[in-house]
């Protein structure tokens, strides 16, 4: 899962939006579930921090696009 993937489905379940480094957390956890790393049973956490982002990268990542760095 890249970034932008991670932020949109932040988005679209909290309806919050993160910056790219924020969401990393998220995709590293989604890119590991990816490759069956299973966590049945347990409980996972992935921070979300960070808030610099501007709105024409805020509008790409929500059109579906992924932002090139």
């Amino acid at each position: 899962m890249r970034s932008a993937d991670a932020m949109r489905l932040i988005y679209r379940t909290t309806h919050h939006l993160p910056e790219p480094a924020g969401a990393i957390a998220l995709a590293a956890l989604g890119q590991d579930l990816a490759m069956g790393v299973t966590a049945k049973g347990q409980r996972l956490c992935a921070v979300l921090s960070g808030g610099n982002m501007d709105t024409s990268m805020a509008a790409e990542v929500l059109s579906g696009r992924t932002p090139r760095p």
